[in-house]
């Protein structure tokens, strides 16, 4: 038999608390350790966000060319550029929603991570918005649109799927509402806050028919201009569905026309039509046709016109429409001759 002795019961226990004392130590300088470790492998984590300052910005004013029109033909002449206008936008709503993709994923490239929508008033001399969302770290893109609506109306434009934004507005008057804008933005989110600033740009074009001669059809037909109605119908296609996502139109479709009243502008000269229409990058065009109604049967049909469209451009077309056209009072209308190319660059 082996015998065995034991320690001091009090040494024991003191090597015993003094391992205990050791351990916890080691604990506490692992944790602080691994505390720090995972603090800086979580800046890179999914779940960890920074913030981002998203700042709008957008040309308030529009080019314009100037065109000379023979009344009879319907042939324009160019005259000059002319001043860059301001337009009058109130009172009017403005709607921002800005998509934001995440081009670290392409699997899911096409799907937004963020979806914001903003309403308030668009005021052209204070139209600069600012607001902020948080993003992980990664690679995006952002895609920006704007539309506008009178204070108790609807937006002029379905934009709910920006890859198809189509016309819904009431066409028939003259305004600034059918203007828009959009904008597109490529940036870098890392773990330290950031900012980015999008240009928004006019996808669209716009042509203003003016006449010279107002004075002397009121003389001919009375004063009451409330009693005429204009309508504008365009020959051929005319787009109607525009991809905010890539900037390029997505679809057209024939018979699109509508209806305006004459905007006396001076007392010889007034606004007999006016129209925005979304297109490609580049120069492009349409072919209108107007003719003018009022009481006792009258009726003037005007000449087929090819109006030439820029972005951010008001082609304006200047001529003496309401006295040299016609005498108003017969059924002929001109019409157009059947070769006009419209959309040279659309690919439509």
């Amino acid at each position: 038999m082996k015998l065995f002795s034991l320690p001091n019961k009090k040494n024991f226990l003191q090597k015993k608390l003094l391992g205990i004392i050791l351990l916890l130590i080691s604990g506490i300088v692992a944790s602080c350790s691994d505390e720090n470790d995972s603090k800086a492998i979580n800046e890179n984590l999914p779940g960890s966000r920074s913030d981002v300052e998203v700042s709008l910005s957008w040309i308030r004013t529009m080019e314009g060319r100037q065109y000379i029109c023979d009344e009879l033909t319907g042939g324009i002449n160019f005259e000059g550029n002319t001043e860059p206008v301001s337009l009058d936008y109130t009172p009017m709503i403005a709607g921002l929603t800005v998509q934001i993709f995440n081009r670290d994923n392409l699997s899911q490239s096409n799907i937004p991570v963020e979806n914001i929508f903003i309403e308030k008033e668009f005021v052209s001399e204070n139209s600069d918005w600012n607001f902020n969302v948080t993003l992980p770290p990664g690679q995006y893109s952002a895609i920006a649109w704007i539309s506008l609506r009178e204070a108790e109306g609807n937006y002029f434009y379905d934009f709910e799927s920006l890859n198809s934004v189509t016309l819904t507005g009431d066409k028939n008057s003259i305004t600034s509402m059918r203007d828009c804008f959009r904008g597109e933005c490529n940036f870098e989110v890392k773990s330290e806050a950031a900012r980015i600033d999008i240009e928004m740009k006019r996808p669209t074009g716009k042509f203003s028919i003016i006449t010279n001669d107002l004075d002397k059809f009121l003389q001919k037909q009375g004063d009451d201009l409330s009693l005429f109605e204009v309508e504008v119908s365009y020959a051929w296609f005319f787009p109607t569905s525009y991809n905010a996502l890539s900037d390029r139109l997505s679809n057209s479709s024939t018979g699109e026309k509508f209806k305006c009243k004459i905007l006396p502008l001076s007392e010889s000269r007034a606004l007999i039509a006016s129209d925005y229409m979304l297109m490609n990058p580049g120069e492009s065009g349409l072919t209108a046709v107007l003719s003018i109604k009022g009481p006792k049967n009258y009726t003037l049909y005007l000449p087929a016109i090819e109006v030439p469209l820029w972005r951010n451009t008001d082609t304006v077309i200047r001529g003496d429409f309401l006295t040299k056209s016609g005498d108003g009072g017969f059924g002929l209308n001109p019409g157009f001759d059947g070769d006009i190319i419209i959309f040279p660059d659309s690919g439509i």
